[in-house]
């Protein structure tokens, strides 16, 4: 790519995000009356459509950037200097908000709230967290509740059900040879792992941990997806555009097809860009996802991203997603 195609490039892309309609050569030389002529605006634009940076939807409709090209300008065009993006340590969080569920929601709301999109959390779930500590209590009859400290000081619970009775102190020691032998583990692991002798006097522990072993394979998948901003996307949409809400709606109640594309998806970078990401088998043509990996643990890492229809101000979503997994990742992967 020449230097002026690079120039070129930028000023479609920029024009892009600003009009949401699609770029002629006569609007680039509008922004660059100076510089070049229409053209010899108009040869770049068709060399850069015949490179795979550039689209052409409609015969006589101009020309917009491929994902490609958002990814090429987000990697060597974009000006970071220029992009006013808040400062996000989410340990601020973290100290106000002691319990893991209300923390992930907290910063999809945040994400949403600085992108006025849909931000998103992929987490690992409850029996899928690293712990730096698990504690079991029993809290009347039949039930346990599971309590574990994860990395960053944030507590997780779940309450279990137990057919059979089991003394505290049988709790205790077991939750005493866990934090010894498997601190910054997960309870999935711990459960394939772990090996209790079978005494008379721990049958109904070994029995308490088949039954973790059934919450594990029948009631958890290994994430959990937390999302904020639903009403500020519909409120993009036009009155009558009933086929991106009813497409917005499909991707919302298809989140497990959802994770299943993000969690599969190997970050190369610092964030990866999906335009018309497909999910399970249907393409949604006017939307955009931002994702980047956030470190969980020594087991685990997450996803994190915005959500948006296909024009966004790129480089403000993009450095909000790279900054918000590095957060994360400080706080989540510390302390083990």
């Amino acid at each position: 790519m020449t230097k002026r195609e690079k120039e070129v490039l930028r000023l479609v892309i920029e024009l892009y995000m600003e009009k949401g309609t699609p770029v002629s050569s006569r609007m680039v030389s509008k922004k660059k009356r100076d510089f070049f002529s229409p053209a010899t605006i108009r040869n770049d634009m068709l060399s850069l459509e015949e490179k795979g940076y550039l689209y052409q939807p409609h015969s006589q409709s101009g020309r917009i950037p491929t994902t490609r090209a958002i990814n090429y300008y987000l990697k060597n065009l974009m000006d970071e200097t220029k992009i006013e993006v808040p400062e996000l340590d989410f340990r601020d969080l973290s100290g106000e908000f002691t319990d893991l569920t209300k923390f992930w929601k907290a910063v999809s709301q945040n994400l949403s709230s600085f992108s006025e999109n849909i931000g998103f959390i992929v987490a690992p779930s409850f029996f899928s967290l690293s712990f730096t500590s698990v504690k079991f209590l029993k809290i009347g009859k039949g039930k346990i509740i599971i309590i574990l400290e994860t990395p960053g000081g944030l507590v997780a619970t779940r309450v279990v059900k137990v057919k059979e009775e089991i003394l505290q102190r049988d709790l205790d020691d077991f939750s005493l040879y866990i934090n010894t032998h498997y601190r910054g583990k997960s309870l999935d692991y711990v459960l394939k792992d772990v090996y209790i002798n079978a005494k008379r006097e721990q049958k109904k522990l070994l029995l308490f941990i088949s039954v973790l072993k059934s919450y594990v394979t029948n009631k958890d998948s290994k994430f959990e997806f937390y999302f904020d901003g639903e009403e500020k996307m519909l409120e993009k949409t036009i009155d009558d555009d009933v086929k991106r809400i009813k497409e917005l709606v499909q991707i919302l109640e298809n989140r497990d097809k959802l994770i299943k594309l993000l969690s599969e998806a190997k970050n190369q970078e610092d964030v990866s860009v999906f335009f018309s990401p497909l999910i399970g088998e249907e393409t949604y043509e006017d939307f955009s996802l931002f994702v980047s990996d956030y470190q969980c643990g020594e087991e685990m890492e997450g996803k994190v991203g915005i959500l948006g229809f296909r024009r966004l101000n790129y480089p403000i979503v993009y450095n909000l997603v790279k900054k918000t997994a590095r957060s994360l990742s400080g706080i989540l992967g510390e302390n083990l």
